[in-house]
């Protein structure tokens, strides 16, 4: 479960030994796991009481925005270590260290942005690289504040070492997640990936990361095991134990935040620490805190968090001046081992430096072999790459030069299709005027038929009173010989007859003929 909270700034004696850098508590543990602490420093330091920068500012504030802001503006402010000293009405001497950090340090414990931790790296790349007073990497931080995937894959890209560095309780970044839970679980392959043998790798309890997550409470702890079980059996290397020695053997995983006196075994010293810092838990006042949750904790550990605290108010408890003259006294114990190390360590590199140089010279060699293999590869794919460009490309031209034809042809039918719509239209003014044409047509059709009907009513008529005239002719011939004077009289009028008949006839024609010019007209 989440579980964040910052460093207490307040003086105890657990922080004496940020005090004395390399001579400290914490140098001869790393001295004594047999380790270099290779601290990239910077020139550049304010006084957090006195001249803050505005990033670490916008950083304790968790102004994120801001934080980019700065960094951007002064990048210089990236690289600036933000010291905090002890005052005058503390225990300690005035002017002593409470801690030092980079912002990559603290931002890193409180659960950033990605776009914060890029900001920062971009501003001093090698800030991933720096360890602060109190041993810790910033990937100490954020693996033990469940940051998000891509800041800590951001931290591992910048310094993929860190994965592979102990905190003074020996506790590699791996532990961290093992202990207090990652916010994806994926992180632990991201982790391991940089570092195989972690999964091995020993605490100075003695404790595995898989002893760790065994004992976590966090809803991702089922998943975390079976991953790091997955690990161990694909790597077949016995547990490597950070204890070298009798002083990382007496540390406890007494964080440079916070102890935890459950603990197994231990010297003094480490055990006043944890005395120390929980009566200081119990009695701080004016602290701020960042996201603090205290339940959950597995094994009375916590994770690491960074101070923005005011100055210490010295606790009530009476054995205070007794506790800090001893330690006192045990530093300068500590400082005189610390002297021997340093000579057995020098004496100890020397003779290992050729072996390793020799060894580092052919793991190069080979190095620069696979990579020229790997370069020979690159350059065929590339080549493949480029004839499969090049046929792209002329299959491209074929394309564009039928998608221009095609263009072209879609032109000239939109300009036909033009010519079309007019020829339409004038069709239909046509047909329009061959519309009214026909209907006068039909018009005068149907007024010779009327016409034409009217005639042969009349010739119906006519043709009537022939046939009377011709019967009265005939009676009256009867009586012709009897009456010549009305027989001379008939003969002009049979003359006049003769004459209408063939008229009649001529007409008759002539009817016939518009008849079947009207039929002809009508099909």
């Amino acid at each position: 479960m989440p579980y964040n909270r910052v460093y207490n700034a307040e003086p105890r004696e657990g922080d004496l030994q940020s005090t004395f850098d390399d001579s400290s508590v914490y140098g001869i543990l790393r001295s004594n796991n047999e380790r270099s602490l290779s601290t990239v420093t910077s020139a550049l330091e304010v006084d957090y009481d006195k001249n803050i920068t505005d990033l670490y500012q916008a950083i304790t504030n968790c102004d994120w925005d801001g934080a980019i802001d700065a960094s951007t503006r002064r990048p210089q402010e990236g690289r600036t270590w933000v010291v905090r000293h002890y005052d005058e009405e503390g225990d300690e001497a005035k002017g002593e260290i409470m801690w030092r950090f980079l912002p990559i340090h603290s931002a890193s414990a409180r659960q950033p942005p990605r776009e914060v931790v890029s900001a920062l790296l971009k501003a001093y790349p090698d800030g991933a690289k720096c360890v602060d007073d109190q041993g810790m990497y910033a990937l100490h931080y954020a693996c033990g504040n469940q940051a998000h995937r891509d800041v800590i894959r951001m931290l591992l890209v910048a310094y993929p070492g860190a994965a592979s560095m102990q905190d003074p309780n020996g506790m590699l970044p791996l532990h961290y997640l093992a202990c207090w839970g990652p916010s994806e679980v994926s992180i632990m392959d991201l982790v391991l990936v940089a570092h195989r043998q972690a999964v091995h790798a020993r605490d100075a309890d003695g404790n595995t990361p898989l002893d760790l997550a065994m004992e976590g409470d966090y809803d991702e702890r089922d998943e975390v095991v079976n991953v790091i079980k997955k690990w161990q059996s694909s790597t077949n290397t016995k547990p490597a134990s950070s204890a070298h020695s009798h002083a990382s053997t007496s540390s406890r995983r007494s964080s440079p935040q916070a102890s935890s006196p459950r603990r197994r075994g231990g010297d003094t010293h480490v055990n006043i620490f944890a005395e120390r810092r929980d009566e200081d838990t119990r009695d701080t006042r004016n602290s701020s805190v960042l996201r603090s949750n205290d339940s959950g904790l597995s094994g009375g550990r916590t994770p690491p968090h960074i101070s923005t605290t005011e100055p210490h108010q010295s606790p009530t408890s009476t054995s205070t001046p007794f506790l800090v003259g001893r330690l006192k006294d045990e530093i300068t114990v500590l400082k005189d081992r610390l002297k021997e190390s340093k000579w057995e360590l020098a004496a100890q590199k020397n003779m290992e430096n050729e072996a390793s140089l020799k060894q580092k010279v052919a793991a190069l060699e080979k190095k620069v072999s696979r990579q020229q293999d790997e370069l020979e590869l690159t350059r065929e794919e590339l080549d493949e790459v480029q004839n499969e460009l090049e046929t792209k490309e002329d299959f491209l031209q074929k394309r564009t030069k039928q998608l221009e034809e095609t263009e072209r042809k879609l032109k000239e039918a939109l300009e036909e299709r033009v010519g079309l719509r007019i020829t339409l239209t004038d069709l239909m003014e046509q047909h329009e005027k061959f519309k009214k044409k026909s209907d006068f047509m039909n018009d005068r059709l149907g007024s010779l038929s009327a016409s034409l009907q009217s005639m042969m009513d009349q010739h119906k008529t006519v043709l009537k009173a022939m046939r009377d005239r011709e019967y009265a002719w005939k009676k009256s011939a009867v009586d012709r010989k009897e009456q010549l004077k009305i027989l001379m009289s008939l003969e002009s009028e049979v003359e006049s007859d003769d004459s209408l008949e063939a008229s009649l006839d001529k007409t008759n024609k002539e009817m016939e003929a518009i008849a079947a010019i009207i039929a002809a007209a009508r099909n």
